[in-house]
């Protein structure tokens, strides 16, 4: 989220804490912290990701405590994990995320390139579900 981290690690023990960094609020470009929310969950899957890459197992809780909304995630280790090729090949694509800071066109995504997207998307508890019909996406601008 433009060249910041929003988003805190604590290292507790066996548990790892991630945070929202509610005081680093970007006022015009993201004044309810949507990106900062996204930019927090891309932290969690890197972080899980990570974490089975140096053969550390466990479980996550999300959102785990009512009364500490900033408290995005929390990982407890509880064991070891072998990562599988699968991690090997995400972990790799971490640094070769890039940023596209140019205008959307209404160009179509083609119906073989949204079944390939659409078929890599499934990871963990996160899929991807393509928008058709114009109210939802209006929702969704919204």
């Amino acid at each position: 989220m433009l060249n910041t981290q929003p988003w805190s690690l604590e290292i507790r023990d066996r548990d790892v804490l991630l945070f929202e960094r509610t005081d680093l609020v970007l006022r015009y470009q993201d004044p309810p912290g949507r990106d900062r929310a996204i930019s927090s969950g891309a932290a969690v899957a890197n972080l899980r990701l990570g974490l089975r890459m140096i053969g550390r197992g466990g479980s996550l809780s999300l959102l785990p405590d009512t009364h500490r909304p900033e408290l995005v995630a929390r990982f407890t280790m509880t064991g070891t994990a072998q990562p599988s090729d699968e991690d090997r090949r995400w972990h790799a694509a971490i640094t070769r995320r890039r940023s596209y800071r140019r205008q959307f066109t209404r160009q179509q995504v083609s119906a073989a390139r949204l079944d390939m997207l659409l078929r890599a998307a499934p990871v963990g508890d996160v899929r991807a579900i393509p928008l058709r019909d114009p109210e939802h996406l209006a929702v969704l601008a919204g």
